[in-house]
């Protein structure tokens, strides 16, 4: 990329946007993972300056400065403000106007994942929700189902340089913290409740929400029950069609209570499900324009059956669930210690109507299937803050535990008289069933010295991959030729890390960030199989793939950050980041498959048996500028946001024989956003106009790469304006009216990332909310 033109003459220029307000990063700068400090709600509350990216140490304090690093430094954060004001469908619509982070899919319900930096697999994004990690890796299904109205904070981490996470994050890291008691009471209230309403146009949604929650007097409790409801019928893009079968109807339910006993120790126990149950195309992610129903089939299964056919029936049940401790004495600044627990689970059942004789596949899990994807972590880590002469130290050691397990079973009827198929049930080849148990140790010292912040940190993490032997004999072939091999393979390495933050001024400073990090293989990707001659196949790509090497990723990040205020008026305050970085992979995973009639290149005869996904040679680099500004006062805001993007590889990936460099087709486009709005506090009313541009994608063609499996069709160029505003009445002071347009001109665009599906209609949003 030639940063010459754009990134040296805008190192201090950059301006950022995110959505229809900007993200805050720390109001305060505080390490925002205790649970006892988020309860307390310590972060300022000024609703004249609210939303900043982050708020730069005081040189003159040595104190702040330990309180941030690079890591803080370079991270985003959503307030419940904006997520409240995006009103958003999914969570991945909420992150999509963050610089650098995209939405993959379409917007049908359970079809979104996140790209974050040109990394958009599951296993490359770590979703975290209340510290629960969410693994769900379902082909051709999305990965995010938390419900927005219940969070207060979504936390991004881009890149892998957070020491506290391992095994992969190459894109970065997601988390999710849900609402507390203490950040819906009113001041000196003891118990309170909400009711809230939300319509959407585009869909005909209908949200309800209610809640209620207090705290005793001497506040050793806290806690809540919310509970919310997504009802809606199908999108509307801008033409006027419909996505048929994207209707959602989803109940989510949280609870959580806060206890303690004393000053010192704080015990958090908090539980979040969804549930969903819908008639939906069996890939959530990717399905477009569904072709209507013949006249003939209409005539013989009825309009509503013709339809069917062509659907699954899912349920779907997303849990997650934390238990968490935390002691740190009042006199005793070597013990902040945390103990955390976590369990996670999503499952989904789909069935397909017999009675309308549906077309079926095995490439589309048959006629019924089952899946589960559990995640249970344990981590203990304490925090020890001293001094050896100049030196601030801030030591972190950790230990974590991470056990997952996925299990797939479908029915195939066509074979359920084949012997060689476990009469019809089996687990899909392309999503063999199977556990990954990971175990990790982690150190951290920050110190800190006169306006200097250096990190270092080092990581181990083993890993243990097992598959469970598939039912069907097809996929389970004693025959060592075609290697159906499902015993265990290991992993293990370190991941050193190195983060720097210097405080230039009062005004201004930088950070830096340096991580190798590594990523082993999943489980798919480790005992992907296919059928062996013995049962109608080639054999030629029939084996696991054991023998793969992790992937490695040295990753480096650099940026600056302004912060001003009293510019223009009292108590304005105006901030700048920039950020340039750069991600190096080498032993990337990609799976086998034939390119122009050869696997191993022309003239080659490979022999029978080779594995469903090999290393690439060479390297895989991603490079990209982020550009991020917010300027707020007390009667108006503004911000803005430019994010650049360029990846390539080495070798063509379906055919590294070729040798020949190519584009990653998973980069996203050029994307500027801007906003500007005026605030009326006397009267508590806030509004303003969101706009963002983004430029065409059409670096994906390349003729060394067949486009039908792993490129993406170009996507045109296209820009969508948005309107919000949001009111308390002076006269009714618990009560809060939002509103808000997207796609106010009804602009007809495509996803670059959602494979060219359409985007969404114009969609007119309104909220109601009530607090008792």
């Amino acid at each position: 990329m030639n940063y010459k033109k754009t990134g040296v003459l805008l190192l201090f220029l950059g301006f950022s946007s995110y959505a229809q307000q900007p993200p805050v990063q720390e109001n305060e700068i505080e390490d925002s993972e205790k649970s006892h400090t988020s309860s307390k709600s310590t972060t300022k509350n000024n609703k004249d300056v609210t939303d900043v990216i982050t708020v730069i140490a005081d040189t003159s304090s040595s104190e702040q400065l330990t309180k941030i690093n690079s890591v803080i430094a370079g991270r985003s954060t959503l307030s419940s403000s904006l997520i409240e004001q995006k009103q958003a469908d999914n969570v991945a619509e909420l992150l999509n106007t963050l610089p650098g982070v995209s939405m993959t899919g379409s917007m049908r319900p359970n079809g979104q994942s996140i790209n974050i930096w040109g990394f958009s697999k599951v296993e490359d994004v770590k979703i975290i929700v209340d510290g629960a990690q969410k693994g769900f890796q379902k082909y051709q299904q999305g990965s995010i189902f938390v419900e927005p109205e219940l969070l207060k904070q979504i936390e991004v981490n881009k890149g892998p340089h957070d020491v506290k996470f391992g095994n992969g994050g190459f894109g970065g890291v997601i988390r999710m913290e849900t609402k507390d008691a203490i950040d819906l009471l009113d001041p000196g209230r003891l118990v309170g409740g909400l009711i809230k309403y939300s319509f959407h146009s585009n869909n005909h949604q209908n949200m309800t929400t209610g809640s209620v929650y207090g705290r005793t007097e001497d506040d050793r409790f806290d806690g809540m029950v919310y509970y919310t409801n997504r009802n809606s019928g199908n999108f509307k893009r801008p033409d006027g069609s419909r996505f048929m079968f994207s209707q959602d109807d989803m109940d989510s339910y949280m609870a959580k209570l806060n206890f303690r006993p004393n000053e010192e120790q704080t015990f958090t126990i908090s539980g979040v499900q969804s549930k969903r149950d819908s008639w939906q195309p069996w890939a959530a992610k990717y399905v477009e324009k569904m072709t209507p129903p013949t006249k003939d089939q209409i005539r013989k299964y009825g309009y509503k059956g013709a339809w069917l056919r062509k659907l699954v029936k899912r349920d779907q049940t997303d849990t997650s669930a934390q238990f968490k401790w935390n002691y740190q004495p009042t006199y005793n600044p070597l013990i902040d210690l945390t103990f955390h627990a976590t369990y996670s689970k999503t499952k989904q059942h789909d069935t397909r109507p017999k009675k309308y004789n549906p077309p079926i596949a095995i490439g589309t899990m048959g006629n019924e299937s089952w899946v589960s994807y559990t995640d249970k972590t344990y981590e203990i880590e304490n925090t020890s803050a001293f001094t050896t002469g100049i030196l601030d130290h801030k030591l972190l050691i950790g230990s974590q535990i991470h056990l997952h397990d996925r299990d797939t079973l479908m029915y195939y009827q066509k074979y359920a008289n084949k012997p060689n198929y476990n009469g019809g049930y089996f687990q899909p080849a392309y999503m063999p069933s199977g556990t990954q148990r990971t175990y990790s140790f982690y150190i951290e010292d920050q110190l800190s010295v006169n306006n200097i912040v250096l990190t270092p940190s080092l990581r181990y993490d083993y890993v243990r991959n097992h598959g469970k032997r598939n039912y069907a004999k097809a996929y389970n072939d004693p025959n060592p030729l075609f290697g159906h091999n499902y015993s265990p393979v290991t992993y293990s390495g370190w991941t050193p890390r190195f983060g720097s933050y210097w405080q230039a001024t009062k005004n201004i400073g930088f950070f830096g960030d340096v991580s190798y990090a590594w990523r082993a293989p999943t489980i798919d990707e480790n005992y992907e199989v296919q059928i062996t001659p013995t049962n109608g196949g080639s054999g030629k790509i029939s084996a696991t793939s054991r023998h793969l090497d992790k992937e490695r990723d040295l990753s480096i990040r650099i940026g600056n950050m302004l912060d001003y205020s009293d510019l223009l008026f009292d108590n304005d305050k105006l901030q700048i980041r920039t950020t340039l970085f750069k991600q190096r992979v080498t032993d990337e995973i990609f799976i086998t498959r034939g390119y122009q009639g050869t696997i191993c290149g022309p003239g080659k005869n490979c022999p029978l048996g080779q594995s469903n996904y090999h290393n690439n040679p060479g390297q895989k680099v991603i490079k990209g500028l982020e550009l991020e500004s917010y300027y707020d006062s007390r009667y108006w805001f503004a911000s803005a946001s430019y994010s650049i993007q360029k990846g390539r590889r080495d070798v063509t990936a379906q055919a590294p024989w070729l040798k020949k460099r190519n584009y990653v087709a998973s980069i996203a486009p050029r994307t500027a956003t801007f906003t500007t709005g005026f605030k009326i506090p006397e009267w508590n009313f806030k509004a303003g106009w969101n706009a963002q541009f983004v430029r065409k994608q059409d670096r994906n063609k390349n003729k060394h790469i067949n486009p039908d499996y792993y490129g993406l069709p170009a996507s045109s160029g296209y820009t969508l304006h948005n309107l919000f505003a949001s009111y308390q009445p002076t006269y009714l002071p618990r009560a809060e009216i939002r509103f808000s347009v997207d796609n106010l001109f009804n602009k007809d665009y495509r996803l670059y990332l959602g494979e060219n599906t359409y985007g969404m209609g114009r969609n007119i949003k309104a909220s109601l909310l009530i607090k008792f």
